[in-house]
């Protein structure tokens, strides 16, 4: 398991894990839908318990809402998305933060990031290598913390890793630009 970590935007850790993780429901949605929901009431740490408008899922949800936000009132409907998942509870989010697409220039350095691991594997060790590595740890790093304006874009090119793959990724990066 990924270290513990905060839900983006509230000052407390909310359900005791960071990054997506797979749903242990069957009808759990997937991380990056459109869900609406209504609020049902506040819960500790910045969280509001809500109940899924549409799509219906039996999964309990909590709103995440960020720090300064004006908090959502009670039976407010609130157009929402799926943010992560833990084994007992589904995090959605009003905030459009990590739904930004990823920007070109970033784009061009993921692509490098990624390609570095074939160019490893065939033997060759490119002068940038380092700076990649570096990279690649950094695009499993956003994904497991939800604190980056792409990170669901990032986490959908690196294949939808769970938690567990996301920082063998990131250690793997890690390890290899230790060892060069």
């Amino acid at each position: 398991q990924p270290p513990t970590g905060a839900t983006p935007g509230t000052d407390a850790g909310a359900g005791g894990t960071a990054g997506p993780a797979a749903p242990s429901a069957a009808n759990a949605p997937e991380i990056g839908t459109d869900i609406k929901v209504r609020v049902v009431g506040q819960m500790t740490g910045g969280n509001y318990k809500v109940e899924a408008v549409s799509p219906a899922t039996d999964r309990p949800l909590l709103l995440a809402v960020r720090h300064g936000s004006t908090p959502p009132a009670t039976g407010t409907e609130l157009n929402a998305w799926v943010l992560r998942h833990t084994s007992n509870v589904t995090f959605v989010t009003t905030d459009e933060r990590g739904r930004r697409p990823i920007s070109p220039t970033m784009a061009e350095r993921y692509v490098d990031a990624l390609g570095v691991v074939q160019e490893l594997a065939d033997d060759n060790v490119p002068d940038d290598a380092r700076a990649r590595l570096s990279e690649l740890k950094g695009m499993a790093n956003r994904c497991l913390r939800l604190d980056q304006h792409d990170w669901l874009d990032v986490w959908r090119v690196l294949g939808s890793p769970d938690r567990d793959r996301l920082a063998l990724l990131r250690d793997l990066a890690a390890n290899t630009n230790r060892t060069l």
